[in-house]
């Protein structure tokens, strides 16, 4: 890891264990919660008047 990386906060906050613990326990409900499209949608210009 680079010395920019290991000095920005923002960085560490995302390594932080409690972040990743969080991120782990709600991967399973995102996942049940991806829908399929459930059919083709075309988007077609409207005619000019």
């Amino acid at each position: 890891m680079s010395q920019a990386i290991q000095y920005n906060s923002s960085v560490a906050m995302i390594r932080h264990p409690r972040f990743l613990q969080r991120a782990a326990d709600l991967t399973p409900a995102l996942q049940r919660l991806r829908q399929t499209p459930q059919a083709i949608v075309e988007a077609v210009a409207e005619p000019e008047r």
